[in-house]
């Protein structure tokens, strides 16, 4: 649940910051743009020659401000999704990545280690996982090491019966023990 509001907030604050920044900008450039084209028309000098002019301006303005807002609005909508697009990379493929570790750790391979981008969002979850990974990994050279003692002390134990001693059999069978005992301990901390 930290990480979804860590993600959440992360993405929230640096999304809506890049989308009003595109938003100012396009409003700025169309705000200039449109006054550049206006500021072409010249009154004439008499008053009737400014009242054609101004009725011409006015559809003149008309056209060109319905063409430059158009324009940037599409602009602006370009760089929002783009903005989107980017932003969802950063958490889907990251996703991906750890999608695909949880399965390669269900087949047991526990030599995996996720990277993400330096940009990536959740940072946390994949240190979590690898170093999940590394204590079942861990754990596990644990357990094999405990079975290869036993299984070394099998045969130390069969010569033991075999020649009737009493004191090399009590040994042997304390050999394995202590391992039996080590292999228990070490899965009895697993929960599964």
């Amino acid at each position: 649940m930290h990480l979804l509001r860590e993600i959440r907030n992360s993405i929230s604050a640096r999304l809506l910051m890049k989308i009003a920044i595109v938003l100012i900008a396009g409003v700025v450039f169309s705000g200039t743009a449109f006054y550049l084209l206006a500021r072409k028309i010249l009154l004439s000098p008499s008053y009737a020659e400014t009242f054609v002019s101004v009725d011409m301006y006015k559809d003149m303005v008309l056209s060109r401000s319905i063409f430059i807002y158009a324009f940037f609005t599409l602009l602006i909508l370009c760089g929002i999704v783009i903005l989107g697009i980017i932003y969802s990379h950063r958490i889907a493929g990251p996703l991906q990545r750890v999608k695909a570790a949880a399965r390669e750790l269900g087949k047991g391979n526990l030599g995996i280690n996720i990277r993400f981008r330096e940009r990536d969002v959740i940072h946390p979850l994949a240190d979590s996982i690898n170093r999940m990974a590394g204590q079942y990994k861990e754990r596990y050279a644990k357990v094999s090491d405990a079975v290869q003692k036993m299984a070394e002390n099998i045969p130390e134990l069969d010569s033991a019966v075999k020649s009737k001693n009493r004191d090399l059999v009590n040994r042997a069978i304390l050999s394995l023990s202590e391992a039996s005992s080590e292999v228990e301990e070490i899965l009895s901390r697993l929960k599964l």
